[in-house]
């Protein structure tokens, strides 16, 4: 299924986008320790935790349709910047 991607970046704990959609992949910028949680409706969908020892930035592409947000998708992040590509 083609779909038009979009993409909304946080730094902060917030709604990335308020219906149901699939996330297609995540750009994560973090500091050590740094965490990420996505979740639907209070499922969770994905979670990284950073290296203890470094910082970085780590590119996810997900297979096939992606990742499917029933309600919304939510992130809860801490020492974190994210761009979440969906669509």
């Amino acid at each position: 299924m083609q779909t038009d991607v979009l993409a909304a970046s946080l730094d902060e704990t917030g709604t990335v986008f308020d219906s149901s959609t699939r996330v297609k992949g995540i750009t994560i910028s973090y500091e050590a320790g740094g965490t990420v949680v996505l979740d639907d409706g209070g499922v969770d969908k994905f979670s990284f935790t950073a290296p203890s020892t470094t910082d970085g930035v780590t590119n996810i592409l997900l297979p096939g349709e992606g990742i499917l947000f029933r309600t919304s998708v939510a992130a809860t992040i801490a020492n974190a910047t994210i761009v979440v590509y969906y669509g």
